[in-house]
């Protein structure tokens, strides 16, 4: 699959905060990168459809604004920043919710299986029977990345997918969904704001900046110090480890130094 931005612009009332996006995205893990309120969220909810910019968005040619409201939520899955869990909801229930598109009166055996096996896989199978309001933060957010799975989605979307979450939650996360990235060949796009995170388990990086790419590329081409400077005003250290990561070391901000 490819997904192609034209010319994407969205502004909320009279302030622009994306103008003239053009990206191609392929079957891969994209993070985008930048400053608090450059636009990463409303990216993502421009290319779910919340939002409606000017300009296009093409998958493998065809304009995603055509799609049904089935086909959206079947080809799209997208996680929010925000996490609601002040349902009474269970933890099975509130995930099935993700195949709401597909599920009738009856839940089917075969939804019942995924629902559960996304449960296994992020490991809270044994919270399948408990209320969300019962929940920490971390564990609804969890619940609420098993709902996008349970999508089986084409089109990836995630906003902050890791917040809430302690760092081994952090790293067993972002390698399950860059081991079903490529399994599936699904087109996973992240709004990150962890810059070692975002080096180690990228294929391609983003950079928002003034509303507008500022750099887009590997990890290792776009996380120089020059690019860090430019967009968030930071001095910083970047190395490389055996792996041809980018290791970033915050030194100081910019201010500090006039």
């Amino acid at each position: 699959m490819k997904l192609c931005i034209e010319g994407l612009t969205f502004a909320y009332s009279s302030r622009t905060v994306l103008e003239q996006i053009n990206l191609e995205v392929n079957s891969a893990i994209t993070v985008v990168i930048g400053p608090n309120a450059v636009g990463k969220t409303t990216l993502l909810k421009c290319i779910c459809g919340m939002l409606k910019p000017r300009g296009r968005i093409l998958l493998d040619g065809r304009d995603i604004g055509t799609f049904t409201g089935k086909e959206a939520a079947r080809i799209v899955g997208y996680l929010p920043q925000e996490i609601y869990g002040g349902t009474a909801l269970t933890v099975l229930e509130a995930v099935l919710l993700g195949k709401l598109h597909s599920l009738r009166w009856r839940v089917s055996d075969d939804d019942l299986d995924i629902t559960l096996e996304v449960l296994e896989e992020l490991g809270i199978a044994n919270l399948a029977l408990r209320s969300l309001r019962e929940l920490s933060g971390g564990q609804r957010q969890l619940v609420s990345i098993a709902q996008v799975l349970v999508q089986r989605p084409g089109i990836l979307l995630m906003d902050e997918p890791t917040s809430n979450l302690d760092l081994q939650h952090q790293l067993e996360i972002l390698t399950l969904i860059k081991r079903m990235t490529r399994e599936r060949g699904l087109i996973t796009i992240i709004a990150m704001h962890d810059l070692n995170l975002a080096a180690r388990y990228a294929d391609n990086i983003v950079v928002l900046h003034q509303g507008r790419v500022y750099a887009s590329g590997r990890p290792a081409s776009v996380l120089t110090a020059e690019v860090i400077r430019a967009v968030y005003g930071v001095e910083a250290r970047v190395s490389v480890d055996g792996d041809g990561v980018p290791l970033i070391t915050p030194v100081r901000s910019v201010r500090d130094t006039k």
